[in-house]
């Protein structure tokens, strides 16, 4: 199968351009739309991937022109754009799937087998010819149930004849089909690869030629055809998994640079808004590149990074050419913690019909004090997700306060955290006006009665006996009295909700991948971010590069056990407190033991209950912290 992507972000590209490949698509990538409308009118493809906003020509304007011209390949439109009116224009356009920045590389490959499954020549999931079967899902050849390996070339032409069972193929032909279009392979390349295919099907039993030389011609399927197709296989296995987080951190380390590029723009343009004006040239290079970033670090794994550049460009889309400083303080924040996302790792991400991530932490400042401009900056670098409103308003709305009728179980909004409510001016003079206090006061009592579960955090100037009574009896958890430092916020913060511990990451290492895929399904409701790991001989490869709060270890593996990676681990002067869990069949005093003997922090026998494994793991994440707090402030002294 073959495809064709335009899109001028190119570390995007790369990162879709890799998976197809490894999906056995072939892949010509463009960088603007000229270029893409010569590559469509010019090569065959069975599909097309767009991006909205593209150079020269619009990918809308493209995918219009496609259409106009006659050209019935399905496309697949992407855009950060997500409002019901934009999905509405694309499709109204031609296109025949729309899907939101950022992209989910998972559900892109699902959306692409779909629709390539809506063409008349596409089989069903698997094809089979005899005993030989090949699964487009898993990308797995097998015979007699036995695996058989094959180059990516040699995958695509046996899918080929398989899906055409009784077309003949030429060798330009199959060059067509096989190669991308930057590539001038000889038809003697064919020959070769065709030689190639027949002799690893040999060798993996095939006693007849499954493909057959038709003189003069070319070459097709001998028989016998295609039986009935059977159920596809399952979706992509965790080792798999962690192939592509090497992958996509390989990946990320390429392109960093041009994100920071991007964002250093963003960073000029916000020191050059004390004039309150912006030109319309500068608004508009600004929203598209903020519009490339919430695209490219979705891609990456980095969420809040992501969900800050969509801010931007919202706001951005939303104001003319001279801001108010309510704007101005409001992109300046973004833009300042949109840097500190930048320096997050990359990390596999979860989907579900791409819902957008609402903040964890939500902060009501009607006044844009400084002073929670650092709180945000600060939370962010603590991989916290923050969002900031400038007035009540807005917060209800984010809140779903003003519903009439409450929401069903289908469309419940997504509830923060935590509210902070800040009751504090400026430096100068940090008591606010009596109807701006009442203002957040009525804001309080209607969070309160629509939302008890919701802890309300509120920072006063004015925390006196009468004050704190008043204010707990609105409904607020806790009561910080200003001045106080962004960390000693954050640390108060902490106590309400543990959010310190949330997205700390988590190794599993256990060879048996259905107890790790239960375990990994017993922590997801604690957001923690959760590696998992099969193949303990690839352990320090990828340890090195996630660099885990906590691991647990299964004792019992092939090549390596999870002793010997414990005594690995603990061999490291930088690893000697990191903390160490282990999970075990083993029950018995000795095995205990021993794992504690060689550095172990705590150990569990399976099976086991999730609530308990939550409790030691974040027992362990609150001492190991607190180690690290501890550390960094003697090195601070020396």
């Amino acid at each position: 199968m073959k495809v064709l992507l335009v899109d001028d972000d190119a570390a995007l590209a790369e990162v879709l351009t890799q998976q197809l490949a490894i999906q056995n698509y072939v892949v010509d990538r463009v960088a603007d739309g000229e270029t893409g409308w010569s590559y469509a009118s010019t090569f065959d493809y069975d599909l097309i991937v767009l991006d909205w906003m593209l150079p020269r020509l619009s990918g809308l304007q493209l995918c219009q022109r496609l259409r106009d011209e006659g050209y019935g390949v399905p496309i697949l439109l992407l855009t950060a754009k997500d409002q019901q009116t934009d999905k509405i224009q694309g499709l109204e356009a031609g296109a025949d799937d729309y899907l939101v920045k950022p992209v989910d590389v998972a559900e892109l490959l699902v959306r692409i087998r779909v629709l390539l499954r809506r063409a008349p020549a596409e089989a069903q999931p698997i094809l089979v010819w005899g005993d030989l079967c090949l699964d487009p899902v898993s990308c797995e050849v097998t015979y007699q149930g036995n695996p058989v390996s094959l180059t990516a070339k040699e995958y695509a032409l046996l899918e080929l004849f398989l899906r055409h069972s009784h077309q003949v193929f030429s060798p330009p032909a199959l060059l067509d089909q096989i190669w991308s279009s930057d590539d001038f392979p000889s038809e003697a390349t064919v020959r070769s690869h065709i030689r190639g295919l027949r002799q690893k099907l040999k060798t993996a039993g095939v006693t007849v030629d499954v493909i057959e030389t038709v003189r003069g011609l070319g070459y097709r399927l001998s028989s016998p055809g295609l039986t009935p197709p059977l159920q596809s296989s399952q979706a992509l296995s965790i080792e798999r998994q962690a192939r592509y987080l090497e992958g996509l951190t390989q990946t990320w380390q390429a392109h960093r640079g041009e994100s920071v590029d991007r964002w250093n723009f963003l960073v000029h343009l916000s020191h050059t808004l004390t004039e309150h004006t912006i030109s319309e040239q500068q608004r508009l290079q600004a929203k598209q590149i903020a519009h490339k970033l919430a695209g490219t670090l979705g891609v990456f794994g980095l969420m809040e990074g992501s969900r800050l550049a969509r801010q931007i460009e919202q706001l951005l889309e939303s104001v003319s050419t001279t801001l108010s400083l309510t704007q101005i303080s409001q992109f300046q924040t973004l833009v300042t913690t949109l840097g500190h996302a930048l320096d997050a790792p990359p990390q596999l991400v979860s989907w579900s019909d791409n819902a957008p991530l609402l903040p964890k932490i939500l902060i009501v400042d009607i006044h844009a004090a400084p002073y929670i401009q650092q709180l945000m900056a600060l939370a962010i670098a603590q991989g916290l997700g923050v969002d900031v409103v400038a007035s009540t308003e807005m917060a209800a709305q984010i809140l779903s306060l003003h519903d009439a009728v409450p929401s069903s179980l289908d469309t419940e909004p997504l509830l923060p955290d935590i509210v902070l409510i800040n009751l504090v001016g400026d430096q100068t003079n940090p008591v606010l006006t009596e109807t701006s206090v009442q203002l957040l006061l009525g804001f309080i009592n209607l969070l309160s009665h629509h939302c008890p579960q919701l802890p309300i955090v509120l920072m006063t100037p004015q925390a006196d006996f009468g004050n704190r009574l008043d204010l707990i009896r609105r409904g607020v958890a806790m009561v910080l009295e200003y001045p106080m430092s962004p960390a000693e916020v954050l640390e108060a913060i902490d106590q309400v909700t543990h959010l310190r511990y949330r997205h700390s990451k988590i190794m599993l290492v256990d060879d048996d991948s259905h107890h790790l895929q239960h375990i990994v399904n017993l922590l997801q409701p604690w957001q923690l971010q959760i590696t998992p790991l099969v193949n303990s001989q690839r352990f320090w490869s990828l340890f090195t590069q996630i660099l885990p709060d906590v691991i647990i270890l299964d004792i019992e593996m092939p090549g390596i056990n999870g002793f010997e990676l414990c005594k690995v681990i603990r061999s490291h002067p930088q690893w000697q407190h990191l903390p160490i869990i282990f999970l075990s069949i083993h029950a018995d005093q000795d095995h205990r033991a021993r794992a504690f003997a060689i550095g172990a922090d705590d150990y569990m026998t399976k099976p086991i209950q999730g609530q308990d494994l939550v409790v030691r793991i974040f027992n362990r994440l609150k001492r190991y912290h607190a180690w690290c707090s501890q550390e960094k402030t003697l090195m601070a002294l020396e």
